[in-house]
């Protein structure tokens, strides 16, 4: 691994809401694990403007900084020793977070929110960010029943033979470790060419349970794919670990904006690229 990559920093976009809170808060664990930076930004609307703004883009100024503050402040107070930068960044927000996590281990948005996020996360900015980043992306649920970026629960993975499927269970098991988790390693069907058979998975959960001894790695079986399969599981899962060809089904794992939460409506996920 380079030095750059060392130091990339974990980023969280945040937009004001408390959503966007609780995914800095979810990250902090990500950053001191790779004993990187926490970075904060929020992305203005439109150019940059190359004089004195005028009253919109103060608006718009305000708003981002007290909205960093506000975040920078609750990591602070939870009382890790991450290291914290803020910014504020202009653009599209869609193509502004891409290009972001060119240079970052890891990128954070809250599912639920009262900005950009709120309008969009399950539509656009969702699908872009998921599909066109560089780095793994985590769709933070808010979490109604526990302090705000702490959960309980299971990491779910879905296993399958696709040529990628290694590293996607290695991340997931890696937060198994930083998050005192358990994993569930889930054999799903998605497809009749990507199948895994219950003897199959229980061979990869033996030789996983030597590489990770300290997380505790239980093997599941569904009959079609993981978003079905969590349907079941209701509140006992705090994240699934996709990759990034399905991406696209971020919205169904996550469930809809503004509406009552669905069965697993608590769940984050992230999408491994």
């Amino acid at each position: 691994m380079s030095s750059t990559a060392n130091v990339a920093p974990v980023i969280v976009g945040i937009d004001g809401s408390k959503a966007a809170i609780d995914a800095a808060l979810w990250a902090v664990d990500e950053a001191l694990d790779r004993d990187v930076p926490l970075r904060l930004v929020h992305v203005i609307g439109g150019s940059r403007p190359a004089s004195a703004s005028g009253e919109s883009n103060d608006l718009d100024v305000e708003y981002g900084e007290t909205s960093l503050r506000a975040a920078s402040s609750a990591v602070i107070a939870s009382g890790r020793p991450v290291k914290v930068e803020t910014d504020l960044l202009w653009g599209s927000v869609d193509d502004t977070l891409i290009s972001e996590s060119e240079s970052a281990s890891m990128l954070c948005v809250g599912s639920v929110g009262i900005g950009w996020i709120a309008e969009r996360i399950l539509g656009s900015t969702a699908a872009a960010v998921s599909e066109g980043a560089h780095c793994p992306v985590v769709v933070v649920r808010s979490h109604s029943g526990a302090p705000s970026g702490k959960s309980d629960g299971w990491i779910v993975v879905g296993v399958d033979d696709r040529p990628a499927n290694d590293q996607l269970v290695t991340r997931a098991l890696d937060e198994g470790r930083v998050r005192h988790a358990p994993v569930l390693a889930v054999a799903t069907w998605s497809s009749a060419l990507t199948g895994v058979s219950f003897d199959e998975l229980d061979h990869h959960v033996e030789t996983w349970r030597q590489r990770y001894p300290d997380v505790h790695i239980r093997p599941a079986a569904t009959g079609g794919g993981l978003p079905e399969f969590l349907v079941g599981c209701r509140k006992d899962v705090q994240l699934a670990v996709v990759s990034a060809a399905d991406a696209g089904k971020v919205p169904q794992i996550i469930g809809p904006h503004g509406k009552p939460l669905v069965p697993y409506g608590e769940c984050s996920v992230m999408v491994v690229h």
